[in-house]
């Protein structure tokens, strides 16, 4: 025959259901965080990539500036 849970076991059981869903959020907040930094790195270094083709043609305008004043 079956038994019924006492009352403090379905507190217990409960207070486990809780901590469970607790722990669930917590794990789902992280897999949200962790997709965004995996977004993040993927396009880094394209970022480095545009800034120093950026600096290299300041670079280059800068030089034709600089030749163009002393030679005129």
């Amino acid at each position: 025959m079956a038994t019924t849970p006492s009352f403090e076991d379905q507190l217990n059981l409960r207070e486990q259901i809780a901590r469970i869903d607790k722990t669930q959020a917590e794990i789902a907040k992280m897999t949200a965080g962790v997709a965004k930094i995996k977004i993040d790195t993927r396009f880094a270094p394209a970022q480095v990539g545009f800034a120093g083709l950026a600096a290299g043609a300041t670079i280059v305008g800068a030089v034709v500036a600089f030749i163009q004043i002393f030679i005129r």
